[in-house]
């Protein structure tokens, strides 16, 4: 995961397709967190964390953490989304006032409170079409990322519409055909559970 986030980042700044996070200058930085809850003060785990505008995403572990990297530039100004169920999303932008522990290092604290999230999360269950019986280990692939079910076959994909922007999800596993959720069923409400085929894995 976090060799992902390197070579990610390399990518996007080269081709400088994306405005935000302004990521500039000439060394490494680095972003860290710990997210909690505002009510207890536990730390929460499994929780998604983007970077918004540079696609770069993670998952808080046990210890409610979360960690970035970049070997060129800065997160400074970088817009960050904090979602998962049962809490309510955060969005802020890291400052240097706010957050900067030293040269190009920045840590922030994010307390959650519980409810629902503002962010959409599209969840849900896969199974395999003939015996019912869940799958786990499913490729989920949603705007270059990849996501894999549980091995009870849950899944869950944050910021579905976090830009605003359709676009389709797309569930491989091998020995089973792809399956592909259109722009309208991604909007529905409620969770969205789905059986594969078995068969060969179809692609356009």
């Amino acid at each position: 995961m976090r060799l992902a986030h390197i070579l990610l980042t390399i990518l996007l700044l080269g081709c400088g397709s994306s405005s935000e996070p302004e990521i500039s200058g000439d060394f490494s930085g680095e972003l860290s967190g710990v997210v909690t809850s505002a009510e207890s003060g536990l730390p929460i785990a499994d929780l998604h964390v983007l970077i918004k505008g540079a696609d770069l995403f993670d998952r808080t572990d046990s210890k409610g953490e979360f960690l970035f990297f970049t070997p060129i530039g800065s997160f400074e100004r970088a817009i960050v989304l904090v979602a998962g169920r049962g809490f309510e999303s955060s969005e802020f932008r890291v400052r240097r006032s706010d957050h900067h522990v030293s040269g190009s290092l920045f840590h922030t604290d994010v307390a959650l409170k519980p409810g629902e999230s503002d962010l959409p999360i599209l969840s849900g269950h896969v199974s395999d079409s003939e015996s019912g019986q869940g799958l786990g280990g499913v490729e989920i692939r949603y705007r270059g990322r990849t996501y894999y079910s549980e091995s009870d076959g849950s899944y869950e994909v944050p910021f579905l519409d976090y830009d605003r922007a359709l676009i389709s999800v797309d569930f491989t596993q091998a020995g089973y055909r792809l399956e592909r959720i259109s722009e309208t069923e991604i909007l529905q409400t409620g969770p969205y559970d789905l059986q594969l085929d078995v068969g060969m894995v179809l692609q356009e």
